[in-house]
């Protein structure tokens, strides 16, 4: 399963109609040119492009970078804020499924059973969003 897009960037030099700059891409072929700020230094602009682009393609933010023989390599994790923590829940989802299951199985009417199914799905959806 892939869980990250990939952002590469590589310096170009200047030449006599441009100045030095980055370009950022995406392994299907999706594009970024960077002009270069001497401010930022070498890992600065790399990183800028390669967020330029990211944002441009709107994935979520970069998380870890690093440099290669022709640049740099980036990468964003494709799933969001809300479904890690919702993955890091599993097991509390899990309770909440074997809950109902026993309530469904044991059913004599009572809602008092389900109630408390209820309140562990409430529960388990609070901590999933972090509240």
């Amino acid at each position: 399963m892939n869980t990250h897009q990939s952002i590469e960037t590589r310096y170009v030099g200047p030449t006599n109609n441009r100045g030095s700059r980055v370009i950022a891409s995406t392994p299907s072929g999706m594009r970024f040119t960077w002009a270069w700020d001497y401010s930022l230094g070498i890992e600065g602009n790399h990183h800028g492009a390669a967020k330029a682009l990211q944002g441009m393609m709107q994935w979520p933010e970069i998380k870890a970078g690093g440099s290669t023989k022709a640049g740099f390599v980036w990468l964003t994790s494709t799933l969001d804020d809300t479904a890690h923590k919702l993955q890091t829940a599993a097991p509390d989802l899990l309770d909440i499924v074997t809950a109902f299951s026993d309530w469904y199985d044991d059913s004599d009417g009572d809602t008092t059973d389900l109630a408390l199914v209820a309140d562990k799905a409430r529960a388990a959806i609070a901590k999933a969003k972090g509240t």
